[in-house]
């Protein structure tokens, strides 16, 4: 039987729509934020555009017992240590690295005059706190529910993780974040589908119908995986998309003769592969 996926995100919409508790496009807006029923940022510098939220970091954490917080400016990176999370953001990146985790995060650094500004509720959910939007009073409600991000270590399956990013690096090492995250795609679309089998390694290894994938008899899988394979690993393991339906892929070069071009429904194209579902 097919397992079920934990949550599915679309990556590339994810880029373009917002969060339900606030429309999108929307000018920049000031905003309450409260803390278990207590208001925080009393500076009044937290403000909701696009759909977001935006909270000062600093004063976030110091709504939880033994929380500190580091910023280094000129690296871009902040990193902040809670009672059971550890987690790092950094400019420019779409995803956060938390708890052993890879968490997609669009735009989840802001420097304003010198402030660090964060999205208050994708923030909250690694510290384990749920937050409500209330569209009337323009406010944030926080609630504390101490239960911090699971550890990588027991969320992803050791099995998985491995071969995943070993695959993604033999067949796109040299692609970028989305085309390795695409690649991960076709390996997890055929594990969920009933044409292939149920496994990550079996899916790999796979030739009822001859080699399905030559990383796989060439030895090149077992070579070590850059830091974006596995990260990009993480990210569909996490459910990051950006190819829903696709089960075959080509190089470019190849796209118009291959075997799936003539029999399979063209899916889309991402550097340097073609895609086929």
């Amino acid at each position: 039987m097919k397992r079920n996926a934990t949550f599915l995100l679309v990556f590339a919409i994810l880029i373009c729509v917002a969060a339900p508790y606030a429309s999108a496009a929307e000018e920049p807006m000031q905003v309450g934020v409260y803390f278990d029923g207590e208001r925080i940022d009393r500076r009044g510098l937290s403000f909701s555009e696009d759909g977001k939220v935006y909270v000062p970091l600093s004063e976030l954490c110091e709504q939880f017992e033994s929380s500190s917080m580091s910023w280094d400016k000129d690296r871009g990176e902040a990193q902040v240590l809670s009672d059971g999370l550890e987690f790092k953001i950094t400019e420019g990146c779409d995803y956060v690295l938390a708890n052993d985790r890879t968490i997609y995060m669009e735009d989840a650094y802001r420097d304003i005059d010198g402030v660090l500004m964060v999205p208050a509720r994708q923030i909250c959910q690694l510290f384990g706190a749920e937050a409500s939007w209330n569209g009337k009073t323009k406010n944030l409600f926080i609630y504390d529910t101490g239960e911090p991000l699971e550890s990588g270590t027991t969320f992803y399956d050791e099995d998985e993780l491995y071969w995943l990013s070993r695959i993604i690096q033999a067949e796109s090492g040299g692609e970028c974040l989305e085309g390795k995250i695409a690649v991960g795609n076709v390996i997890m679309n055929r594990v969920e589908s009933d044409m292939f089998p149920d496994t990550v390694y079996d899916v790999i290894f796979d030739r009822r119908c001859g080699i399905q994938f030559s990383p796989a008899y060439s030895g090149s899988i077992y070579n070590e995986p850059c830091e974006e394979a596995v990260i990009a690993a993480k990210l569909v393991l996490e459910g990051v998309v950006v190819t829903e339906n696709a089960l075959y892929f080509t190089p470019n070069r190849s796209a118009q003769t291959c075997w799936a071009s003539r029999n399979r429904p063209y899916d889309t194209q991402i550097g340097g592969h073609t895609f086929f579902a």
